[in-house]
């Protein structure tokens, strides 16, 4: 059975020291944390075998941080202006101040918990994540969760934190796109696209949004659909190795538009190759020219 690789974006959502009333305003950043799975671990069969790798958004947003008290406010703002400028031991002392003074202060927890997470000790996070969400439930709150719980490898309960974020936010993009990335790990593609669709007619126009959307389409067979995704995706970021990679397959392997799919690689190729996908490129190319003689 042929081989199908493909990348699966990870959304990003970066910590900030204002309300999060739409992801939208946080998700275009980059971090140190960033992911990007190039592994061959795919296969041609929409319905049943996984046809990418998809995007999760594995940097935790950030809630208000302002005091209710005139004794908070000035850690608070203090808290907020470590958070902005990624100062993470700022943050774990500013945090703990306010803890002293509330132990249930979702706003520290939540920051104390995106230290813990960049550090790598999840349990840590989740814990410390719990309890901000028992004290204050809000759809930010479960987001991040997800995100700690999905870099643990606990991808059933992160699914679930997803799904109630998005139950308290049907539009919060970030939430959808990381579910999307679970189900297309399992192979359920109509669910994947399910999720994405909302964020999609919304105008979202991340680029990893776009490219997870894409491969729940090619999954359900919709190349054309999917193409015109991979186009409006490469307007965002022309030079993502992740969408370029992509959208060749799409063009050599489903639409055969072999002469275009040799472009894309080039651009991929000059760009440059990651190590892991190099034999697949190389597939890709035989097969494009091959179709053209």
């Amino acid at each position: 059975m042929r081989k199908i690789i493909w990348c699966i974006s990870y959304l990003i959502l970066s910590a900030c020291s204002s309300s999060i009333k739409d992801n939208a305003a946080s998700v275009g950043s980059k971090s140190e944390s960033e992911k990007f799975d190039f592994s061959e671990n795919g296969s041609g069969n929409a319905k049943k075998e996984k046809v990418a790798q998809a995007s999760e958004n594995n940097q935790m947003a950030q809630q208000t941080l302002g005091g209710s008290s005139e004794g908070t406010t000035s850690s608070s703002s203090q808290l907020a202006t470590y958070i902005k400028n990624q100062d993470d031991e700022g943050i774990l002392k500013e945090s703990s101040r306010l803890l002293i003074q509330n132990s249930n202060d979702f706003k520290a927890l939540n920051a104390l918990a995106m230290v813990y997470y960049k550090k790598g000790q999840f349990n840590l996070a989740k814990n410390l994540l719990f309890r901000a969400q028992k004290n204050n439930p809000t759809f930010e709150v479960y987001s991040n969760l997800g995100i700690v719980l999905l870099a643990n490898e606990e991808k059933n309960e992160a699914l679930r934190q997803f799904k109630k974020a998005l139950e308290l936010n049907p539009n919060d993009f970030v939430s959808a796109s990381n579910a999307s990335s679970i189900y297309i790990k399992a192979y359920d593609y109509e669910k994947a696209n399910l999720v994405l669709e909302n964020s999609y007619k919304r105008g979202i126009k991340d680029f990893r949004v776009l490219n997870n959307y894409a491969i729940s389409l090619v999954g359900l067979g919709k190349y054309g659909n999917a193409e015109s995704v991979y186009k409006a995706a490469l307007k965002e970021n022309s030079s993502s190795r992740e969408l370029l990679f992509n959208f060749s397959i799409l063009l050599i392997e489903h639409l055969k538009k072999n002469q275009e799919g040799l472009e894309v690689l080039q651009k991929l190729k000059f760009i440059g190759i990651p190590e892991q996908s190099r034999n697949k490129i190389q597939e890709l190319e035989l097969i494009a020219r091959k179709g053209q003689k």
